[in-house]
């Protein structure tokens, strides 16, 4: 798109804004990383969120919900870069990882991947460092038609380390991540309830993908 795509316009207003209010339906705590944290901080401030100060990080709260702002750490490395930075500082010990080209995505997404990764152990693709119980995945990812959605899935906040180790190896793919840690996928009919698969994890690479959202929206 040639610029940050969490401030595209959908339906008079920025995607971000339709994320936040996704986010915040079953999730108190959450970060949001960036390059440039400012427009963010404009954002949350004029959607009403309070400043917070003295927390270490950029951090707004309403009402129970807190945002906090981290800056990326190794810019330019793509979204694992970024993730390894929002595990680290997450106070929980799942993670529901959701990147913000996602404009009809919905919370009861992200409380679905968690429920699945917190539930009884299931098989998982072959990790040669599970950060978790031996026979339990890593993580959560959805499949929709035959493509895995890594920018919205569910991690233990302590695959941090493995990601780490992989972007000081040069494997910047959120798959390097995945096939570390070990994952299970989540076919694309078990989101049928929350709606049309297709359209929960559109996500925008290009003006074409920018008008057919807007379409879809009117």
């Amino acid at each position: 798109m040639g610029f940050d795509k969490a401030f595209l316009e959908l339906g008079g207003r920025p995607i971000l804004t339709r994320l936040l209010e996704e986010a915040t339906v079953g999730f108190r705590d959450i970060v949001l990383v960036s390059n440039d944290l400012t427009p963010y901080a404009e954002t949350l401030t004029r959607l009403g969120w309070s400043a917070l100060p003295d927390v270490g990080a950029s951090a707004f709260r309403k009402g129970p919900r807190e945002v906090r702002l981290l800056s990326d750490r190794r810019p330019g490395l793509g979204p694992l870069a970024g993730l390894e930075v929002g595990l680290r500082a997450a106070r929980n010990p799942h993670c529901w990882l959701l990147g913000c080209d996602l404009p009809f995505v919905v919370g009861e997404v992200g409380l679905l991947l968690l429920r699945k990764l917190t539930g009884p152990a299931s098989p998982s693709a072959e990790a040669d460092e599970p950060p978790g119980v031996s026979g339990s995945p890593g993580a959560i990812v959805p499949v929709v038609n035959d493509r895995l959605q890594t920018l919205c899935s569910a991690l233990r906040s302590d695959s941090c380390r493995i990601a780490a180790d992989c972007l000081d190896h040069g494997r910047h793919r959120m798959t390097d991540l995945l096939e570390r840690i070990g994952y299970q996928t989540l076919d694309s009919s078990e989101f049928t309830g929350l709606g049309a698969p297709e359209r929960l994890f559109f996500n925008l690479n290009s003006p074409d993908d920018l008008e057919r959202a807007r379409t879809w929206l009117e």
